[in-house]
């Protein structure tokens, strides 16, 4: 199909130009069938273009991949044991962290609570003046 695209378009451009041997085109639907009809003159040889194209290219110069891909991706892991290689949280510390949140809250509640008192005092000097 594409070559017979090719073809016609090739066949109008050179009629347009006023090739010798061409046939003028028509707009009509029966002239273009008729044109797509009618054989190349003079005959190719070889009629595939399967035999030619080749010709010119011999080598493909393209550079290639290092190396291809032979895996689907990801890697499933086919055991159950999955998570062995994961550190595990068992909550061994004797209440340390419980301990250590406990205290950082209430050191954060005393500096709040000494800011506070600041503020308040600074509120009164400011009333008074």
């Amino acid at each position: 199909m594409k070559v017979l695209a090719v073809f016609l378009a090739f066949r109008l451009v050179a009629s347009h130009k006023g090739v010798r041997g061409a046939t003028q085109p028509s707009s009509s639907p029966a002239s273009i069938t008729n044109l797509a009809a009618s054989s190349i003159v003079p005959d190719l040889h070889p009629k595939s273009d399967k035999a030619f194209y080749g010709y010119d290219y011999p080598d493909d110069m393209q550079p290639h991949k290092m190396h291809h891909f032979d895996h689907p991706a990801p890697i499933v892991q086919e055991s159950d044991e999955y998570d062995k290689d994961y550190p595990k949280d068992e909550n061994a510390d004797n209440g340390e962290w419980k301990a250590q949140f406990r205290y950082d809250t209430l050191r954060s509640r005393i500096h709040e609570a000494k800011n506070l008192e600041k503020l308040r005092k600074k509120k009164k000097k400011k009333k008074k003046n």
